[in-house]
């Protein structure tokens, strides 16, 4: 200190914005960076990690409501179906018995046949840009009933046979109610 010199600055490097652009006792700002710098760093990673996870969480609620979504439709489809059967069913009994013989449902088939058809319709409008598997298989049981319409003849003229009527009937329904939608 005799010497008339000034005494070193210590080597500590320097943070935030004072001496920034100033040599700082020739220790590098890239070696030592600022803690704005690594804050950011942690937050930009932070922030990526948590995007991540909500993506993965929205993609896994977009897949649930997915799936909820088709099973109610193939309960819809289900119920529609079940209400073909019942109509069906009823068909079946009183038309066996109007071609069996039995007078007093003479009046009644063609009430029932207007409902049976009504419940078609209904299962047809249910199937409407529908292109799963349980559509499918509805619609490849539903070939099965192109014969009603001949049934339907022979008993209106009384040529019809019981079992034969009643086997068409219950083979049908058979296999419309072992459909499995799921």
């Amino acid at each position: 200190m005799l010497s008339g010199r000034q005494p070193e600055a210590p080597l500590v490097p320097v943070y935030g914005d004072e001496g920034r652009g100033q040599a700082t006792s020739g220790f590098s700002e890239s070696l030592f960076p600022g803690r704005k710098t690594k804050t950011w760093r942690i937050l930009v990673l932070a922030l990526a990690v948590l995007l991540t996870l909500l993506g993965v969480a929205a993609a896994e609620q977009i897949s649930a409501y997915r799936d909820a979504s088709a099973t109610a439709d193939d309960a819809r489809l289900e119920i529609t179906l079940q209400g073909l059967v019942h109509e069906l069913q009823k068909e079946r009994g009183l038309t066996t018995g109007y071609v069996g013989g039995v007078k007093e449902f003479g009046g009644k088939p063609p009430a029932q046949r207007k409902a049976t058809d009504a419940a078609r319709t209904l299962l047809d409008k249910a199937l409407r840009g529908r292109d799963d598997s349980a559509a499918g298989s509805v619609r490849e049981s539903l070939g099965r009933l192109d014969w009603l319409t001949g049934i339907r003849a022979h008993a209106d003229d009384h040529t019809g046979v019981v079992k034969h009527t009643f086997d068409c009937f219950t083979t049908t329904i058979t296999v419309r109610d072992r459909l499995d939608l799921a």
